[in-house]
């Protein structure tokens, strides 16, 4: 009540066909019921439907799980993008948008640094942008520096609450060894290792 949610009216869970929601759904109606005193009846929603539902907002809250294939914090900010296919919350920012893009490729900040910089609101990024024109390690920072301010947007902007982090490493294909030594000096590769063999 306190947040403006009218909770005579908030009765609905609905969520996917993908296998095991029906069991987090359980699990939470049974969670609200004792927590908060409401009383929920479930739907299963095709995928389509509830992309809609999100798209249109009319719900009051979303649980989701954003599936990076890569360690990289640019795997989970990426579906927050207004052009991404996956991005069905209905969320668009055109400041968020140019800072993910610049970290897809800096050489678009690069080729307009003033309009990047109005358009991201961040003239904080003036030194990596001035870095980034000087080589690689500039480019790195300037992508380090703009999923950073990306991030801090999201969170300011647009109620996202992280409730989980889950890490997990599959291996495909025919693997036969390590790779080659090269490979293994390569942080991801040995992360993704690590993960393995824990």
């Amino acid at each position: 009540a306190n947040s403006g949610i009218d909770s005579e009216t908030w009765v609905e869970l609905s969520f996917g066909e993908t296998p095991g929601q029906d069991d987090a759904a359980r699990e939470l109606i049974k969670a609200w019921k004792k927590t908060i005193g409401i009383e929920t009846s479930s739907r299963i929603e095709s995928d389509a439907d509830v992309r809609n539902i999100l798209r249109s907002g009319k719900y009051y809250a979303m649980l989701t799980t954003f599936r990076g294939f890569v360690n990289d914090p640019y795997a989970y900010l990426a579906p927050l993008h207004s052009g991404d296919a996956d991005s069905g919350l209905g969320w668009r920012d055109t400041a968020f948008d140019a800072l993910v893009d610049a970290a897809r490729d800096p050489q678009t900040a690069l080729d307009d640094p003033e309009g990047f910089l109005s358009k991201t609101e961040a003239p904080e990024l003036k030194g990596a942008l001035d870095a980034a024109k000087a080589g690689k390690e500039g480019r790195l920072r300037l992508r380090r520096e703009a999923l950073a301010a990306a991030e801090k947007r999201l969170l300011s902007e647009y109620a996202v609450v992280p409730l989980l982090f889950m890490k997990e490493a599959t291996l495909d294909g025919d693997v036969s060894g390590l790779g080659k030594e090269e490979a293994l000096r390569n942080p991801g590769f040995v992360g993704a290792l690590w993960n393995v063999s824990k």
